[in-house]
Protein backbone atom coordinates (compact mmCIF):
# COMPACT_ATOMS: atom_id res chain seq x y z
CA UNK A 1 0.00 0.00 0.00
CA UNK A 2 0.56 3.48 -0.61
CA UNK A 3 3.74 4.60 1.95
CA UNK A 4 1.73 7.43 4.36
CA UNK A 5 3.02 9.96 6.72
CA UNK A 6 3.32 7.20 9.48
CA UNK A 7 7.30 7.03 11.28
CA UNK A 8 10.13 5.69 9.50
CA UNK A 9 13.65 5.26 10.03
CA UNK A 10 15.73 5.65 6.87
CA UNK A 11 19.62 4.51 6.71
CA UNK A 12 22.27 6.49 5.04
CA UNK A 13 25.22 5.29 3.34
CA UNK A 14 27.03 4.97 6.32
CA UNK A 15 24.53 2.81 8.25
CA UNK A 16 23.24 5.66 10.39
CA UNK A 17 19.61 6.83 11.12
CA UNK A 18 19.04 9.86 8.97
CA UNK A 19 15.44 11.73 9.57
CA UNK A 20 12.17 10.65 7.79
CA UNK A 21 11.84 11.77 4.55
CA UNK A 22 8.32 10.63 1.96
CA UNK A 23 8.60 11.91 -1.33
CA UNK A 24 6.06 11.63 -4.19
CA UNK A 25 7.29 10.33 -7.73
CA UNK A 26 4.97 12.07 -10.66
CA UNK A 27 5.99 10.09 -13.89
CA UNK A 28 5.44 8.22 -16.45
CA UNK A 29 5.39 4.94 -13.92
CA UNK A 30 3.79 2.34 -15.78
CA UNK A 31 5.00 3.43 -19.82
CA UNK A 32 7.31 1.73 -21.77
CA UNK A 33 9.27 4.84 -22.86
CA UNK A 34 12.95 5.83 -21.65
CA UNK A 35 11.02 8.30 -19.44
CA UNK A 36 8.77 5.39 -17.67
CA UNK A 37 11.96 3.62 -17.14
CA UNK A 38 14.00 6.56 -15.56
CA UNK A 39 10.74 7.02 -13.16
CA UNK A 40 11.09 3.29 -12.13
CA UNK A 41 14.56 3.29 -11.31
CA UNK A 42 14.11 6.81 -8.99
CA UNK A 43 11.90 4.76 -6.85
CA UNK A 44 14.25 1.67 -6.92
CA UNK A 45 16.74 4.60 -5.30
CA UNK A 46 14.20 5.74 -3.02
CA UNK A 47 13.57 2.85 -1.76
CA UNK A 48 16.92 1.85 -1.30
CA UNK A 49 17.19 4.60 0.94
CA UNK A 50 14.27 3.45 3.07
CA UNK A 51 12.23 6.67 1.67
CA UNK A 52 8.69 6.43 2.23
CA UNK A 53 6.70 7.07 -1.47
CA UNK A 54 3.55 7.28 -2.76
CA UNK A 55 3.25 7.51 -6.92
CA UNK A 56 1.08 9.26 -10.09
CA UNK A 57 1.19 7.70 -13.05
CA UNK A 58 1.01 10.37 -15.67
CA UNK A 59 -0.23 8.92 -19.16
CA UNK A 60 2.58 9.83 -22.08
CA UNK A 61 -0.41 9.04 -24.73
CA UNK A 62 -0.24 7.07 -27.97
CA UNK A 63 -0.98 3.65 -25.81
CA UNK A 64 2.18 4.02 -23.85
CA UNK A 65 0.54 3.32 -20.74
CA UNK A 66 -0.15 0.50 -18.44
CA UNK A 67 2.77 -1.52 -19.54
CA UNK A 68 4.72 -2.00 -16.03
CA UNK A 69 2.44 -2.45 -12.83
CA UNK A 70 6.05 -2.85 -10.84
CA UNK A 71 5.06 -0.33 -8.30
CA UNK A 72 1.67 -0.56 -8.51
CA UNK A 73 0.98 -0.89 -4.62
CA UNK A 74 1.95 2.34 -4.29
CA UNK A 75 -0.33 3.97 -7.22
CA UNK A 76 -2.63 6.91 -6.06
CA UNK A 77 -5.55 7.43 -8.74
CA UNK A 78 -6.10 11.62 -8.69
CA UNK A 79 -2.62 14.12 -7.07
CA UNK A 80 -4.87 14.70 -4.09
CA UNK A 81 -4.27 11.78 -2.54
CA UNK A 82 -0.43 12.08 -2.62
CA UNK A 83 0.37 12.01 1.09
CA UNK A 84 4.39 13.68 0.97
CA UNK A 85 4.86 17.55 0.88
CA UNK A 86 7.66 16.47 -1.31
CA UNK A 87 7.40 15.87 -5.29
CA UNK A 88 9.85 14.59 -7.28
CA UNK A 89 8.20 15.21 -10.89
CA UNK A 90 9.89 12.59 -13.71
CA UNK A 91 7.98 14.05 -16.66
CA UNK A 92 8.82 16.10 -19.64
CA UNK A 93 8.16 19.97 -18.58
CA UNK A 94 5.24 20.99 -20.59
CA UNK A 95 3.24 18.13 -18.96
CA UNK A 96 5.12 18.59 -15.67
CA UNK A 97 3.75 22.82 -16.50
CA UNK A 98 0.03 21.30 -17.04
CA UNK A 99 -0.31 19.27 -14.37
CA UNK A 100 0.80 22.41 -11.74
CA UNK A 101 -1.77 24.32 -13.72
CA UNK A 102 -4.44 21.97 -13.46
CA UNK A 103 -4.08 20.85 -9.92
CA UNK A 104 -2.45 24.02 -7.72
CA UNK A 105 -3.70 22.43 -4.31
CA UNK A 106 -1.30 19.56 -5.06
CA UNK A 107 1.62 20.52 -6.89
CA UNK A 108 2.24 24.53 -5.72
CA UNK A 109 0.12 25.61 -2.78
CA UNK A 110 0.59 22.74 -0.24
CA UNK A 111 3.51 21.11 -1.33
CA UNK A 112 6.72 21.56 0.91
CA UNK A 113 9.06 20.89 -2.24
CA UNK A 114 8.70 20.72 -5.69
CA UNK A 115 12.15 18.48 -7.21
CA UNK A 116 11.55 18.05 -10.96
CA UNK A 117 14.24 15.82 -12.93
CA UNK A 118 15.09 17.62 -16.40
CA UNK A 119 15.84 15.55 -19.04
CA UNK A 120 16.38 17.91 -21.58
CA UNK A 121 18.32 17.43 -24.64
CA UNK A 122 19.85 20.58 -26.02
CA UNK A 123 22.00 23.22 -24.28
CA UNK A 124 19.69 25.62 -23.97
CA UNK A 125 15.96 25.77 -22.51
CA UNK A 126 13.06 26.99 -24.70
CA UNK A 127 12.14 31.10 -23.25
CA UNK A 128 8.21 29.91 -22.90
CA UNK A 129 9.63 27.11 -20.56
CA UNK A 130 11.50 29.61 -18.29
CA UNK A 131 8.09 30.94 -16.37
CA UNK A 132 6.55 27.14 -15.96
CA UNK A 133 10.06 26.39 -14.22
CA UNK A 134 9.32 28.65 -11.39
CA UNK A 135 6.58 25.95 -9.94
CA UNK A 136 10.31 24.13 -9.33
CA UNK A 137 12.31 24.45 -6.09
CA UNK A 138 14.88 22.68 -7.29
CA UNK A 139 16.14 21.02 -10.41
CA UNK A 140 17.75 17.54 -10.70
CA UNK A 141 20.05 16.70 -13.47
CA UNK A 142 20.80 13.37 -14.36
CA UNK A 143 23.68 14.67 -16.72
CA UNK A 144 26.96 16.91 -16.74
CA UNK A 145 25.41 18.23 -19.93
CA UNK A 146 21.31 19.47 -17.88
CA UNK A 147 23.21 21.17 -14.85
CA UNK A 148 25.36 23.35 -17.50
CA UNK A 149 21.77 24.16 -19.28
CA UNK A 150 19.79 24.79 -16.62
CA UNK A 151 22.10 26.65 -14.46
CA UNK A 152 22.87 28.47 -16.92
CA UNK A 153 19.32 29.71 -17.61
CA UNK A 154 17.77 29.35 -14.54
CA UNK A 155 17.94 32.02 -11.73
CA UNK A 156 15.63 30.70 -9.13
CA UNK A 157 15.65 27.14 -8.30
CA UNK A 158 19.50 25.59 -7.51
CA UNK A 159 20.34 23.06 -9.82
CA UNK A 160 21.73 19.53 -7.86
CA UNK A 161 23.19 16.29 -9.38
CA UNK A 162 20.94 13.43 -9.79
CA UNK A 163 22.23 10.72 -11.69
CA UNK A 164 20.22 8.18 -12.99
CA UNK A 165 21.01 4.30 -12.37
CA UNK A 166 20.74 1.03 -14.98
CA UNK A 167 18.43 -1.63 -13.30
CA UNK A 168 18.58 -4.67 -15.56
CA UNK A 169 16.34 -7.48 -15.54
CA UNK A 170 17.56 -10.67 -14.29
CA UNK A 171 18.75 -13.07 -17.02
CA UNK A 172 19.17 -10.93 -20.03
CA UNK A 173 20.54 -13.23 -21.98
CA UNK A 174 21.64 -13.16 -26.04
CA UNK A 175 19.13 -15.36 -28.09
CA UNK A 176 19.74 -15.01 -32.22
CA UNK A 177 17.12 -17.72 -33.20
CA UNK A 178 14.33 -15.52 -30.97
CA UNK A 179 15.07 -13.06 -33.69
CA UNK A 180 15.76 -14.61 -36.76
CA UNK A 181 19.44 -13.13 -36.73
CA UNK A 182 22.56 -15.18 -38.49
CA UNK A 183 24.88 -16.88 -36.41
CA UNK A 184 27.99 -15.90 -38.25
CA UNK A 185 27.58 -12.15 -39.39
CA UNK A 186 28.54 -9.36 -37.45
CA UNK A 187 25.93 -7.11 -35.95
CA UNK A 188 25.08 -3.92 -35.38
CA UNK A 189 22.22 -2.53 -33.87
CA UNK A 190 20.15 0.98 -33.61
CA UNK A 191 17.34 1.62 -31.77
CA UNK A 192 14.99 4.44 -30.66
CA UNK A 193 10.97 5.63 -30.61
CA UNK A 194 9.89 7.95 -33.41
CA UNK A 195 7.31 9.65 -31.34
CA UNK A 196 11.35 11.22 -29.46
CA UNK A 197 11.70 13.32 -32.87
CA UNK A 198 13.26 11.18 -35.64
CA UNK A 199 15.90 14.11 -36.68
CA UNK A 200 16.96 14.10 -32.97
CA UNK A 201 17.66 10.38 -33.02
CA UNK A 202 19.25 10.45 -36.20
CA UNK A 203 18.92 6.81 -37.62
CA UNK A 204 19.30 7.80 -41.33
CA UNK A 205 22.96 8.69 -40.50
CA UNK A 206 23.78 5.25 -39.22
CA UNK A 207 22.30 3.56 -41.77
CA UNK A 208 24.23 5.80 -44.40
CA UNK A 209 27.43 4.53 -41.99
CA UNK A 210 26.52 1.53 -42.24
CA UNK A 211 26.10 1.66 -45.90
CA UNK A 212 29.09 3.74 -46.83
CA UNK A 213 31.05 0.81 -44.59
CA UNK A 214 29.77 -2.57 -46.17
CA UNK A 215 28.65 -3.60 -49.69
CA UNK A 216 25.99 -5.98 -48.95
CA UNK A 217 28.08 -8.90 -49.66
CA UNK A 218 29.90 -9.58 -46.37
CA UNK A 219 29.09 -11.23 -42.86
CA UNK A 220 27.79 -7.57 -41.74
CA UNK A 221 23.76 -6.91 -40.80
CA UNK A 222 22.44 -3.24 -39.36
CA UNK A 223 19.16 -4.24 -36.98
CA UNK A 224 17.11 -1.26 -36.81
CA UNK A 225 14.24 -1.86 -33.77
CA UNK A 226 11.71 0.73 -33.72
CA UNK A 227 9.81 1.07 -30.45
CA UNK A 228 6.36 2.11 -30.12
CA UNK A 229 6.34 1.89 -33.73
CA UNK A 230 2.46 1.65 -33.73
CA UNK A 231 -0.10 3.93 -32.52
CA UNK A 232 -3.35 4.25 -31.74
CA UNK A 233 -3.65 5.99 -35.24
CA UNK A 234 -1.79 3.14 -37.45
CA UNK A 235 1.92 2.83 -38.36
CA UNK A 236 4.15 5.74 -37.64
CA UNK A 237 5.35 6.86 -40.91
CA UNK A 238 8.97 6.44 -39.59
CA UNK A 239 8.36 2.75 -40.53
CA UNK A 240 7.68 3.55 -44.47
CA UNK A 241 10.42 5.81 -44.94
CA UNK A 242 13.38 3.58 -43.48
CA UNK A 243 11.86 0.86 -45.62
CA UNK A 244 12.15 2.72 -48.72
CA UNK A 245 16.00 3.93 -47.62
CA UNK A 246 16.70 0.54 -46.37
CA UNK A 247 15.28 -0.84 -50.10
CA UNK A 248 17.44 -2.95 -51.86
CA UNK A 249 19.87 -3.76 -48.67
CA UNK A 250 19.21 -7.33 -47.61
CA UNK A 251 21.71 -6.68 -45.19
CA UNK A 252 19.76 -3.93 -43.07
CA UNK A 253 16.72 -5.35 -41.43
CA UNK A 254 13.66 -3.56 -39.40
CA UNK A 255 12.05 -4.88 -36.57
CA UNK A 256 9.21 -1.97 -35.66
CA UNK A 257 7.14 -5.05 -33.67
CA UNK A 258 6.40 -4.29 -29.51
CA UNK A 259 8.80 -5.74 -27.04
CA UNK A 260 8.91 -6.42 -23.31
CA UNK A 261 12.13 -4.91 -22.00
CA UNK A 262 13.43 -7.96 -21.67
CA UNK A 263 13.30 -8.59 -25.17
CA UNK A 264 14.47 -5.29 -26.45
CA UNK A 265 17.77 -5.71 -24.43
CA UNK A 266 17.74 -9.28 -25.24
CA UNK A 267 17.88 -8.40 -28.86
CA UNK A 268 20.97 -5.83 -27.57
CA UNK A 269 22.83 -8.58 -25.93
CA UNK A 270 22.41 -10.73 -29.19
CA UNK A 271 24.46 -8.12 -31.15
CA UNK A 272 28.13 -7.23 -31.63
CA UNK A 273 27.78 -3.10 -31.25
CA UNK A 274 25.57 -0.53 -30.70
CA UNK A 275 24.88 2.73 -32.54
CA UNK A 276 23.38 6.03 -32.01
CA UNK A 277 24.48 8.46 -34.34
CA UNK A 278 21.81 10.98 -32.53
CA UNK A 279 21.80 14.87 -32.66
CA UNK A 280 21.09 15.50 -29.25
CA UNK A 281 20.56 12.97 -26.22
CA UNK A 282 19.22 14.22 -22.22
CA UNK A 283 20.84 11.12 -21.26
CA UNK A 284 20.95 8.55 -23.39
CA UNK A 285 18.89 5.25 -21.76
CA UNK A 286 20.00 2.71 -25.11
CA UNK A 287 23.49 3.55 -24.66
CA UNK A 288 23.58 2.93 -21.30
CA UNK A 289 21.93 -0.48 -21.76
CA UNK A 290 24.07 -1.45 -24.34
CA UNK A 291 27.40 -0.41 -22.29
CA UNK A 292 25.73 -2.56 -19.61
CA UNK A 293 25.39 -5.95 -22.07
CA UNK A 294 28.76 -5.44 -22.69
CA UNK A 295 28.49 -3.95 -26.01
CA UNK A 296 31.19 -1.34 -27.61
CA UNK A 297 28.91 1.52 -28.75
CA UNK A 298 29.21 4.31 -31.85
CA UNK A 299 27.55 7.37 -30.59
CA UNK A 300 27.67 10.82 -31.07
CA UNK A 301 30.82 12.52 -28.88
CA UNK A 302 27.67 15.22 -27.74
CA UNK A 303 25.05 15.83 -24.81
CA UNK A 304 23.85 13.49 -21.86
CA UNK A 305 25.62 10.70 -22.88
CA UNK A 306 29.15 12.18 -22.86
CA UNK A 307 28.39 11.82 -18.57
CA UNK A 308 29.12 8.33 -18.61
CA UNK A 309 30.77 7.79 -22.14
CA UNK A 310 34.90 8.79 -23.15
CA UNK A 311 37.34 7.58 -25.44
CA UNK A 312 38.15 4.71 -23.46
CA UNK A 313 34.79 2.98 -22.78
CA UNK A 314 32.83 3.98 -25.88
CA UNK A 315 33.42 4.58 -29.77
CA UNK A 316 33.00 8.31 -30.20
CA UNK A 317 32.36 10.15 -33.30
CA UNK A 318 33.34 13.97 -33.86
CA UNK A 319 30.59 16.20 -35.13
CA UNK A 320 29.93 19.53 -36.24
CA UNK A 321 27.11 22.18 -34.72
CA UNK A 322 24.33 23.11 -36.62
CA UNK A 323 21.16 24.89 -35.72
CA UNK A 324 18.36 22.62 -34.44
CA UNK A 325 15.63 22.06 -36.99
CA UNK A 326 13.70 18.60 -35.81
CA UNK A 327 10.60 17.43 -37.05
CA UNK A 328 8.92 17.78 -33.84
CA UNK A 329 8.20 21.11 -32.96
CA UNK A 330 9.44 21.88 -29.70
CA UNK A 331 13.26 20.92 -31.45
CA UNK A 332 12.49 23.72 -34.35
CA UNK A 333 13.83 26.99 -34.43
CA UNK A 334 10.36 28.49 -34.28
CA UNK A 335 10.27 27.67 -30.89
CA UNK A 336 13.76 27.28 -29.57
CA UNK A 337 15.08 30.69 -31.78
CA UNK A 338 17.94 31.17 -33.57
CA UNK A 339 20.76 30.35 -31.21
CA UNK A 340 19.44 26.82 -30.54
CA UNK A 341 22.33 24.18 -32.00
CA UNK A 342 22.72 20.52 -31.89
CA UNK A 343 25.20 18.31 -33.02
CA UNK A 344 25.53 16.35 -37.02
CA UNK A 345 27.78 13.65 -36.19
CA UNK A 346 30.70 12.98 -39.00
CA UNK A 347 28.99 9.65 -40.98
CA UNK A 348 32.65 8.66 -42.07
CA UNK A 349 33.37 8.34 -38.75
CA UNK A 350 31.25 6.22 -37.66
CA UNK A 351 31.25 4.29 -41.06
CA UNK A 352 35.42 3.81 -40.14
CA UNK A 353 34.44 2.68 -36.70
CA UNK A 354 31.95 0.01 -37.94
CA UNK A 355 34.59 -1.32 -40.48
CA UNK A 356 37.41 -1.64 -37.68
CA UNK A 357 34.78 -3.39 -35.17
CA UNK A 358 33.39 -5.66 -37.61
CA UNK A 359 37.24 -6.57 -38.65
CA UNK A 360 38.47 -7.21 -34.88
CA UNK A 361 36.55 -9.12 -32.18
CA UNK A 362 39.55 -8.59 -29.34
CA UNK A 363 38.47 -5.02 -29.63
CA UNK A 364 35.22 -5.40 -29.63
CA UNK A 365 35.55 -7.92 -26.47
CA UNK A 366 37.89 -5.33 -24.50
CA UNK A 367 35.84 -2.27 -25.49
CA UNK A 368 32.50 -3.98 -24.35
CA UNK A 369 34.74 -5.14 -20.90
CA UNK A 370 35.72 -1.56 -20.36
CA UNK A 371 31.89 -0.01 -20.85
CA UNK A 372 30.24 -3.00 -18.83
CA UNK A 373 32.62 -2.39 -15.58
CA UNK A 374 32.02 1.54 -15.76
CA UNK A 375 28.50 1.36 -16.13
CA UNK A 376 28.73 -1.01 -13.44
CA UNK A 377 30.43 2.03 -11.28
CA UNK A 378 28.16 4.62 -12.57
CA UNK A 379 24.95 2.13 -11.34
CA UNK A 380 26.69 1.52 -8.12
CA UNK A 381 26.99 5.23 -7.53
CA UNK A 382 23.89 6.32 -8.58
CA UNK A 383 21.76 4.04 -6.38
CA UNK A 384 23.75 5.73 -3.49
CA UNK A 385 21.28 8.21 -3.96
CA UNK A 386 23.55 11.25 -2.41
CA UNK A 387 20.55 13.63 -3.92
CA UNK A 388 18.05 12.20 -1.00
CA UNK A 389 20.19 14.06 1.63
CA UNK A 390 20.69 17.39 -0.84
CA UNK A 391 16.59 17.18 -1.01
CA UNK A 392 16.23 16.45 2.98
CA UNK A 393 18.49 19.47 3.73
CA UNK A 394 16.65 22.09 1.52
CA UNK A 395 13.50 20.99 2.40
CA UNK A 396 14.62 22.30 6.17
CA UNK A 397 16.07 25.39 4.48
CA UNK A 398 12.76 26.34 2.58
CA UNK A 399 12.71 29.76 4.05
CA UNK A 400 15.69 30.67 2.14
CA UNK A 401 14.25 29.41 -1.44
CA UNK A 402 13.07 31.72 -3.93
CA UNK A 403 8.53 31.75 -3.42
CA UNK A 404 6.73 29.86 -6.10
CA UNK A 405 3.79 31.77 -7.74
CA UNK A 406 0.45 30.48 -6.30
CA UNK A 407 -0.74 29.32 -9.51
CA UNK A 408 0.74 28.43 -13.13
CA UNK A 409 -1.67 29.89 -15.89
CA UNK A 410 0.09 28.41 -18.87
CA UNK A 411 -2.01 28.03 -21.89
CA UNK A 412 -1.45 24.74 -23.33
CA UNK A 413 -0.39 26.27 -26.74
CA UNK A 414 2.99 27.95 -25.55
CA UNK A 415 3.80 24.06 -24.50
CA UNK A 416 2.78 22.01 -27.16
CA UNK A 417 2.59 23.25 -31.06
CA UNK A 418 -1.24 22.67 -32.39
CA UNK A 419 -0.04 22.86 -36.24
CA UNK A 420 1.52 19.39 -34.99
CA UNK A 421 -0.96 16.77 -35.29
CA UNK A 422 0.94 14.31 -33.15
CA UNK A 423 1.60 16.46 -30.65
CA UNK A 424 -1.74 18.34 -30.39
CA UNK A 425 -3.51 14.55 -30.23
CA UNK A 426 -1.13 13.63 -27.36
CA UNK A 427 -2.12 17.67 -26.37
CA UNK A 428 -5.68 16.98 -26.37
CA UNK A 429 -5.87 13.64 -24.61
CA UNK A 430 -3.56 14.96 -21.87
CA UNK A 431 -6.12 17.95 -20.89
CA UNK A 432 -8.82 15.16 -21.11
CA UNK A 433 -7.04 12.80 -18.46
CA UNK A 434 -6.99 15.83 -16.48
CA UNK A 435 -9.94 16.79 -16.96
CA UNK A 436 -11.54 13.80 -15.70
CA UNK A 437 -8.88 13.66 -12.74
CA UNK A 438 -10.58 16.95 -11.89
CA UNK A 439 -13.87 15.46 -12.16
CA UNK A 440 -12.96 12.88 -9.74
CA UNK A 441 -11.41 15.24 -7.58
CA UNK A 442 -14.61 17.10 -6.89
CA UNK A 443 -16.46 13.97 -6.47
CA UNK A 444 -14.21 12.98 -4.11
CA UNK A 445 -14.42 15.95 -1.89
CA UNK A 446 -18.47 16.13 -2.27
CA UNK A 447 -18.33 12.62 -0.58
CA UNK A 448 -16.01 13.07 1.71
CA UNK A 449 -18.25 15.58 2.98
CA UNK A 450 -21.19 13.95 2.76
CA UNK A 451 -22.33 10.95 5.01
CA UNK A 452 -25.58 9.60 2.34
CA UNK A 453 -24.47 6.99 0.44
CA UNK A 454 -23.73 6.72 -2.90
CA UNK A 455 -26.82 7.56 -5.35
CA UNK A 456 -26.80 6.58 -8.86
Amino acid sequence: MPAGDSPMTAVSQDGLPTRELGINVIGNVTSNTGLGVHARNMIRVLQARGVPISVFDVDPGLGRAGRDATFAAYRVQTPDELPHRINFFVLHPPALFSLAAAFPDAFVRTANLNVGLLLWELGTLPATWIPGLAVLDVIGAATHFVASAASSMLEGPPTISIPCPLHLPERVVPSRPRFGLPDQATLFVLSFEPNSDMRRKNPFAAIEAFRRAFDGKGPQQLIVKLNNAAGQGGAHPAVAELSALCDGRPDIRIIDQSLAYQDVLSLYASCDAFVSLHRAEGLGLGLMEAMALGKPVIATAWSGNMTFMDHANACLVGYELVPVDGSLPVYRRAFLGEGARWADPRVDEAAAWMKTLAGDVHLRSSIGAKAKADMARHHESAMRGHFVDEIRAIAEQRSFLRKRPARLTLPIGQLWDAADTRAATTAAKFRRQLQRMAQRRVLWRFRRGHSTPDVD
